[in-house]
C-alpha cells in the first residue's frame, strides 16, 4: 500500500492504464502499446532461476560429474522472450531505449549458489543474442553488456584451501570446473574487482580501455560527434 491508499498496483492500473501480465501466455497475447502500457509481474517474489540449487559449502558441494540439474519454471516467461517481446513493443521510428536485467546472477552469487548463478547467466548470454539479432537488422542499435559490480567468485584450481566456500561442477565439455566464495563462511559479498564492459553499434568506440562506470551514461545519450563531419579539414603541407 502507499501512503495515499491505494497499492502500487491498483494505483498504476487505474491512474496510468497500465495493462498487468502475469505468465508466459498474457505475454505472447500482448501484441501492442495501443492500448496503454504493460506492467509483467510473473511472481510474488523472485522468479524461479533456471536451475535448481548447488550451494558451494566449505568441504566442497557437487563433484566432477554433477551437473546442473533444470528446474520446474511453471509458466514464467524467461528473460530473452521478456526482452524479445518488450523489442517488439517498443520499437518505433524514433527510437527507444530498454535495459534488461538478469538479476538472478547476483542474487544466487549472495546465495553462493553456483548452478542458480550459471542459469541465469545462460539467460543473460540468450537475452544479448536477442539484442544482437535485432541489431543485426537495425545497425543504428547500440548494444552495450556490463555489470554494476563484481563479486568474490572464482574458478579455481579445486583444493579445499582455495576458498572459504567450493562448489565443483561439470562444464559443457565434460571437465570438471570449481568454484570457490572467499568473503564468508555463509554467503557470498560484493568485491571493488573492475568488471568488464562489452559494446557493439553506434558509439561503441567510446566504451574501450578502462573506463569510469558512470561515463556510460553520457555515451547512451550519445556523445558528439557521433558521426564524422561531411567534409574534413584540409591536410597540412610541409614540415
Amino acid at each position: 500500500a502507499t501512503d495515499a491508499g491505494p497499492t502500487v498496483l491498483s494505483y498504476a492500473q487505474s491512474t496510468h492504464q497500465y495493462r498487468l501480465v502475469e505468465d508466459a501466455t498474457g505475454l505472447s497475447n500482448v501484441t501492442s502499446l495501443a492500448g496503454g502500457p504493460v506492467l509483467g509481474l510473473f511472481t510474488s517474489g523472485n522468479m524461479t532461476p533456471m536451475y535448481k540449487p548447488l550451494v558451494a559449502t566449505a568441504a566442497g558441494a557437487g563433484g566432477p560429474q554433477t551437473k546442473c540439474t533444470p528446474e520446474d519454471r511453471g509458466n514464467q516467461p524467461d528473460l530473452s522472450a521478456m526482452t524479445k517481446k518488450s523489442i517488439e513493443l517498443l520499437d518505433n521510428p524514433n527510437g527507444f531505449f530498454l535495459q534488461a536485467e538478469s538479476a538472478m546472477i547476483d542474487k544466487q552469487e549472495h546465495s553462493s549458489d553456483i548452478c542458480g548463478a550459471v542459469g541465469d547467466l545462460k539467460e543473460l548470454d540468450e537475452t544479448v543474442a536477442v539484442a544482437l539479432a535485432y541489431q543485426d537488422k537495425h545497425p543504428d542499435t547500440l548494444v552495450v553488456v556490463t555489470g554494476d559490480h563484481a563479486h568474490s567468485t572464482q574458478i579455481v584450481g579445486g583444493n579445499l584451501d582455495d576458498g572459504r566456500q567450493l562448489a565443483t561442477v561439470q562444464t559443457a565439455d565434460g571437465d570438471p570446473m570449481t568454484v570457490a566464495y572467499s568473503t564468508n563462511a555463509v554467503g557470498s559479498d560484493h568485491t571493488g574487482a573492475q568488471i568488464r564492459v562489452a559494446a557493439s553499434g553506434p558509439q561503441a568506440a567510446n566504451v574501450t580501455g578502462v573506463i569510469d562506470q558512470t561515463d556510460l551514461f553520457a555515451t547512451l545519450l550519445g556523445r558528439n560527434p557521433s558521426t564524422l563531419p561531411s567534409t574534413l579539414p584540409s591536410t597540412p603541407t610541409g614540415t
